[in-house]
């Protein structure tokens, strides 16, 4: 088994002591060993489910200051084979991929900032426009190509709400309607 971040030296000890539990009970199956084994159990998951839930506390709180703390995390979730079995999240338990899709949604929706810049067309229009004659220039779709396979897909997300992840994979698709747009633009000298 891996160590996870959150494994501790008390929690391999009592997982020992727990082994040797379950031995002695599978080899005597007396009652003395079967109610010392479930104690056991329950204090090895008990303690188990304290050590996850400090060590997400502790990443939620540095989330802020050190991101990479987080993205280690899901890096090291990503290494894993399959599906965690079950997913908690504000005392829920999702048994389901389904349930547990629900539950990462609610907790992204509760640290989404809802600092978004308005896109009404009251904000668009109070935007400075400048005449600048640049209807000289040209994008090709190979220029605008070019560009969006130069995108770092690390970055998160920008004010346009799409992944340089996504951006990136479809570049070649987005090159030629982005190029139209640019130059659409520049010969209407419309800049919002």
């Amino acid at each position: 088994m891996t160590k996870q971040p959150w494994w501790n030296n008390e929690l391999q000890r009592l997982r020992n002591r727990l082994r040797k539990a379950r031995k002695r009970y599978f080899r005597s199956k007396s009652e003395q060993h079967k109610v010392e084994l479930r104690d056991l159990e329950g204090e090895y998951n008990s303690l188990r489910a304290q050590c996850f839930s400090c060590y997400i506390r502790r990443t939620e709180e540095n989330i802020k200051d050190d991101p990479s703390t987080f993205w280690s995390f899901v890096r090291s979730r990503k290494q894993m084979n399959g599906i965690p079995q079950r997913v908690c999240y504000n005392g829920v338990t999702a048994e389901t991929s389904l349930d547990s899709a629900h539950l990462f949604s609610s907790y992204f929706r509760s640290v989404l900032s809802e600092n978004r810049s308005p896109s009404s067309e009251a904000y668009l229009d109070s935007l400075p426009r400048y005449d600048l004659n640049v209807s000289l220039f040209s994008f090709s779709t190979d220029d605008v190509l070019r560009k969006l396979q130069q995108m770092d897909n690390s970055k998160s997300i920008g004010p346009d709400r799409l992944s340089p992840f996504f951006i990136l994979n479809c570049a070649a698709s987005l090159s030629g309607p982005i190029s139209m747009l640019y130059n659409l633009s520049m010969s209407e000298g419309t800049y919002p």
